[in-house]
């Protein structure tokens, strides 16, 4: 049997608002699972499920760490280029003497002559030129693009979170009525 049919009768399929993400059942009647599926094969799908929910919430914790310091750099950026297009539109003509991080906790002091344009780091060894509109309306659009991903991914964290507490409370269920029916066993036979 594939780990998907282990666990198929514990989800209610797949939700595609949740990165496919399944939808954990909520067990009413816990007496009534157990009796069709066994408190062992129940809990270690019941387990492999948790599991699989605190992998997507790291996984997304992670995405969401790196967006949240994404954004803030976007931020400052925006501001530069708004700093240095008000700067090429004034009539001082020296240059902006500036200090930029080189590398962690490294500076170096750089000049910055009046320009029409700036480059920008696009990532994998790309920096391209724009003229100081073209570069603020590419960050802004970042920008918005990181924000909306950054409140979808707070979205699927806040069904995953539900997910592990609907998890852990039918494990928990399960777990003690197996150690009442257990108990109830020794009674019975008295």
């Amino acid at each position: 049997m594939g780990d998907e049919e282990e666990l198929s009768w514990v989800v209610h399929g797949h939700a595609d608002e949740h990165f496919g993400i399944p939808k954990v059942i909520f067990f009413d009647d816990v007496e009534k699972v157990v009796k069709e599926h066994e408190v062992q094969n129940t809990l270690q799908s019941l387990t492999a499920l948790f599991q699989r929910y605190k992998f997507w919430e790291t996984k997304f914790m992670r995405h969401k760490q790196g967006l949240q310091q994404k954004i803030p750099d976007v931020k400052r950026a925006i501001d530069v280029v708004k700093t240095l297009q008000k700067r090429s539109k004034s009539d001082i003509d020296e240059p902006i003497t500036t200090r930029f991080e080189l590398g962690d906790q490294i500076y170096v002091k750089a000049e910055i002559p009046k320009s029409d344009s700036v480059s920008l780091w696009l990532g994998a060894n790309v920096m391209i030129e724009y003229k100081h509109e073209e570069a603020i309306e590419l960050l802004q659009k970042n920008l918005e693009t990181a924000e909306t991903n950054l409140d979808q991914l707070e979205s699927h964290l806040n069904f995953i979170r539900d997910q592990v507490n609907v998890t852990e409370v039918n494990m928990t269920r399960v777990y003690n009525y197996d150690v009442l029916q257990r108990r109830k066993q020794p009674e019975a036979s008295k």
